[in-house]
């Protein structure tokens, strides 16, 4: 089986296909639902070892203190943020609505961005 097919075949996924380089793919997820890095490391085998994944995701970002935070808009699933400067711009100038992108790391359920990228959701 293909690296499409086995990430394709994870619950909530809508489609999975290669990416820009030979070990790269992009695994659009429906909205409302969520696929954990580590169930795409799971569904993956020896022979397509898992090297991590990237998110742009869209939600809510919610600042206390120097902690950020994002609620999905469909999911609902929560994210620890590792804010970048103009993610923590876009706070200060009171949006909450936004799009991020960036490497998603998991730890015991937990999930945190390393966010690259942020910019006003439309």
């Amino acid at each position: 089986k293909s690296v499409e097919d086995a990430l394709g075949r994870l619950e909530g996924v809508q489609s999975a296909k290669k990416g820009s380089s030979k070990t790269s793919y992009i695994v659009t997820v429906l909205e409302g639902k969520t696929v954990l890095p580590s169930q795409m490391k799971t569904a993956l085998t020896d022979k397509y070892p898992y090297q991590g994944a990237s998110i742009e995701i869209t939600g809510t970002v919610e600042a206390k203190d120097d902690t950020y935070t994002l609620t999905a808009r469909g999911s609902k699933q929560a994210y620890t943020l590792k804010a970048s400067d103009d993610l923590k711009a876009l706070v200060k100038e009171g949006k909450s609505l936004l799009m991020l992108s960036g490497p998603v790391t998991e730890k015991e359920k937990a999930l945190t961005v390393e966010v690259k990228e942020a910019k006003e959701a439309k």
